[in-house]
């Protein structure tokens, strides 16, 4: 269920348990959707878009909310391939495998 804390929704493991903890998982999931890379949120990076496993996962929440963390806003473009964090003031290429 959506709800439940291992659910879509609410599951942080991705961003928190340790990468050779998830590898077994992360790469069972991009065989069975024929995927190359998982963006998730939820779970704040501390104010940048970052990348895990070699760029499989890449984490876009940089907790920009004024109440609770004040961050800028920041956005992850894919296109043709290539990932490009933006932000206010700048723009980052992700290096992804």
């Amino acid at each position: 269920m959506s709800s439940d804390s291992d659910g879509p929704l609410w599951y942080r493991g991705l961003a928190l348990k340790l990468e050779a903890e998830i590898k077994d998982h992360v790469d069972a999931l991009c065989r069975h959707y024929a995927i190359q890379h998982l963006v998730v949120g939820h779970t704040v990076t501390k104010d940048r878009i970052t990348s895990r496993l070699g760029g499989r996962i890449i984490m876009i929440d940089v907790g920009m909310s004024r109440a609770y963390y004040g961050n800028p806003a920041a956005c992850l473009v894919i296109e043709k391939g290539r990932f490009t964090a933006f932000y206010p003031d700048r723009q980052e290429i992700l290096v992804v495998r």
